[in-house]
């Protein structure tokens, strides 16, 4: 036990510290060793990105950020945030939608009039929603990929999945259609791969729209250090890119390997397993 449970709530690190509640369901940050850096005085937060973690104060000015000694470095106005990314962060101040920086300055004009939402920059580009239709802009502002898509996913590995007329696709940078919208839901690329829905299976299809996994598992999650969750009468388990079964489906649910190990769920009780499926802390 690295750090006594003595706190109401608990959250994964970020940047080295990590959001905990007191009993006055106040939020705090800690470090690795337990210690409170940032003292407990924020109804609400997010973790640190960049450098910085949005907080929001009990004195009902809105959403500000902080920097890692607790300063507050962006002033509390914002009735709607979001994390830092890629230096841009998507805020609403009551009145509309925009990107600012880490100074807490507007990034750019937004080129339209109403924007219903924004969001992350994930590889250069982050979509926008208007006239309910998605597009994407730049870090400049520009609108590369005009609003056009009922639905979006955030780029990964250069393709972002898209919906159009009810089915989805991927597009590349430039908005051409790459992978034609064909399917019922799809998730974003990782290791290669990406998982897509036809009726009510999932499979994985490679960056040239090819199925290399066939539409078997009734839930997919996305790969992670070489293994991606999959659900199979009624149980998860874990597959390699090849589609072959490396971890039998036997919890009831499962979630991404990181660092080693993937977090399960057998029988209401919580467990750690190793890319074996050895359980390691049962």
């Amino acid at each position: 036990m690295v750090i006594p449970p003595t706190f109401s709530q608990g959250y994964t690190f970020s940047e080295g510290l990590a959001i905990v509640e007191n009993e006055d369901r106040k939020l705090g940050y800690i470090d690795k060793q337990g210690t409170v850096q940032i003292d407990f005085q924020y109804t609400d937060a997010l973790d640190f990105s960049e450098g910085l973690a949005a907080v929001r104060f009990p004195s009902g000015e809105g959403w500000g950020y902080i920097n890692r000694e607790g300063k507050v470095v962006i002033h509390p106005r914002f009735s709607f945030v979001q994390s830092f990314h890629e230096g841009l962060a998507a805020v609403y101040d009551n009145s509309s939608f925009y990107f600012i920086n880490q100074a807490g300055v507007p990034a750019f004009d937004i080129p339209f009039s109403h924007v219903e939402d924004l969001g992350d920059y994930s590889e250069g580009l982050a979509f926008i929603k208007t006239a309910n239709q998605y597009g994407f802009l730049d870090k400049s502002g520009k609108v590369v990929i005009p609003p056009s898509f009922h639905a979006v996913e955030s780029f990964r590995q250069g393709l972002a999945a898209v919906q159009l007329n009810g089915k989805w696709g991927f597009i590349d940078k430039q908005g051409t259609m790459r992978i034609t919208p064909v399917y019922d839901s799809a998730l974003g690329f990782s290791e290669g791969l990406a998982g897509v829905k036809v009726g009510q299976k999932w499979g994985f299809i490679d960056q040239e729209g090819k199925r290399t996994i066939p539409s078997r598992f009734t839930q997919v999650h996305s790969f992670s250090e070489g293994l991606a969750a999959v659900q199979a009468n009624d149980k998860w388990g874990f597959i390699n890119p090849l589609g072959e079964i490396i971890i039998p489906p036997q919890f009831d649910f499962a979630y991404d390997f990181q660092n080693g190990l993937a977090q399960v769920k057998v029988n209401a009780k919580w467990h750690y397993i190793d890319h074996t499926g050895r359980f390691i802390w049962p």
